[in-house]
C-alpha cells in the first residue's frame, strides 16, 4: 500500500475532494498541484509512492501535459486509467 499521495489536478475543488476521501481512508497525501509545471517542482522534492494525474489532452499556457513529464522520469512504472 503506498504510504505517500500526490494530487494533481487543475480544479482545487476537485484536490480537497481527492485528498478528503484518501484521508478518510487512511491515506497520507503528501501534496498537490495546480498543473504540470507545479507537479514536477513538487516532486523531485516529495517523490510520492503513488502519483493521481488528471491527464487531460490538453497544452495549458505553461508547457505540456503535466503526464508527458510524469512518465519520462527514469524508474516510474506509469498506468493511465481513462
Amino acid at each position: 500500500m503506498p504510504r505517500s499521495i500526490f494530487i494533481v489536478d487543475d480544479s482545487s475543488d476537485i484536490r480537497a475532494g481527492i485528498r478528503r476521501q484518501l484521508e478518510v481512508s487512511g491515506f497520507e497525501v503528501c501534496g498537490e498541484a495546480g498543473d504540470g509545471i507545479d507537479a514536477l517542482d513538487k516532486l523531485s522534492r516529495l517523490r510520492p509512492d503513488l502519483i493521481i494525474l488528471y491527464a487531460a489532452n490538453e497544452w495549458s499556457r505553461r508547457g505540456p501535459p503535466a503526464q508527458v513529464h510524469v512518465s519520462e522520469r527514469p524508474g516510474d512504472f506509469v498506468h493511465c486509467v481513462r
